[in-house]
């Protein structure tokens, strides 16, 4: 009984080993560096353009930009910057989660000076893959639960899609 123990102990710390080493195996080690244009469209903006870098190494990755939300009688401009984590790296296909925030300031276009400075934080969940050799996309959501501005804090929960393609 005893050996019958040691023999299957020792099978099933090998056959953990393998699998543990197979599993490894299929991780690629992703570095990658990439310009981006992007549209969005949602709640409680209906249209947004952005512009952004986007860099990974291996599980981790950064994401940093510019959009604009032009409105019928309002501007709303802001910058952003993102992290992201990436559970499985993979150039071809990856999803990914994050959070990151949003800086800007929006205005009537008679009233410029008249705006509202806002930070906005946001929770990220995304795919990235690839459509032909080197045509990197993405499409992700963004979800946030508050605005703080300067006349004061605002709970306005928001949902934006974000289409994104490299250049």
């Amino acid at each position: 009984m005893k050996k019958l123990t040691m023999i299957l102990t020792a099978l099933c710390l090998t056959t953990t080993t393998l699998l543990s080493a197979e599993e490894t195996k299929n991780i690629e080690e992703v570095e990658q560096s990439y310009g981006y244009y992007g549209f969005s469209g949602g709640f409680p903006n209906i249209f947004t353009f952005s512009m952004g870098q986007r860099a990974q190494s291996g599980h981790h990755g950064l994401d940093a930009g510019i959009g604009v939300t032009p409105l019928l009688f309002a501007v709303e401009g802001h910058g952003y910057f993102n992290y992201l984590f990436f559970p499985k790296p993979n150039m071809d296909s990856q999803i990914y989660m994050g959070l990151g925030s949003q800086v800007g300031y929006g205005a009537f276009v008679h009233g410029w000076t008249n705006g509202i400075g806002f930070i906005k934080p946001q929770l990220i969940f995304g795919k990235e893959y690839t459509v032909c050799k080197n045509e990197k996309r993405f499409i992700q959501a963004e979800l946030g639960g508050a605005y703080f501005s300067t006349k004061g804090t605002a709970v306005v929960p928001s949902l934006m899609i974000t289409y994104g393609v490299k250049f």
